[in-house]
């Protein structure tokens, strides 16, 4: 069996493993709209890549999914 302490201990572990899911979430959702935004302004998918320090295939597969939504 579990000590209290443990569990409070697995509980506060948890927690700070979503917090930091939610805060890389974050991060990518706002690369997503950074890199649609900048092709929309005319920057290569190679620029977006360098600036955003990701695979320039990622960046293509956000802008074709940006396009079908429109």
């Amino acid at each position: 069996m579990m000590a209290l302490f443990d569990q409070e201990r697995a509980v506060e572990q948890f927690g700070y493993e979503k917090r930091q899911e939610g805060r890389e979430e974050g991060r990518i959702r706002q690369a997503k709209k950074t890199a649609v935004n900048m092709r929309k302004r005319g920057s290569s998918l190679d620029e977006n890549a360098e600036i955003l320090e990701l695979p320039a295939d990622t960046i293509r597969t956000w802008v074709k999914e940006a396009d079908a939504l429109v």
